[in-house]
């Protein structure tokens, strides 16, 4: 494997957990463990999924511009 290919692949990785990580802040939780949807009414629960949906669409379209970036590093 040549050395840019390895720089490439690691940064990709690198991006994957950053993206991972941002992902998971997405993750809105409304179990009623929390208490959540006990305490909040349903318009605060419909901005929280919205909110968390609008991050998780803004997300994929990172993933898909890393992924072209990735391939065309690739084939270079």
């Amino acid at each position: 494997m040549k050395e840019h290919e390895k720089i490439t692949r690691k940064k990709l990785l690198n991006d994957c957990r950053i993206l991972y990580g941002q992902l998971q802040e997405c993750n809105g939780n409304l179990s009623s463990e929390d208490n959540f949807i006990v305490n909040s009414s349903l318009g605060d629960a419909l901005d929280l999924l919205t909110t968390s949906d609008d991050q998780i669409s803004h997300l994929l379209a990172e993933v898909l511009s890393i992924s072209r970036l990735y391939l065309i590093a690739k084939q270079i």
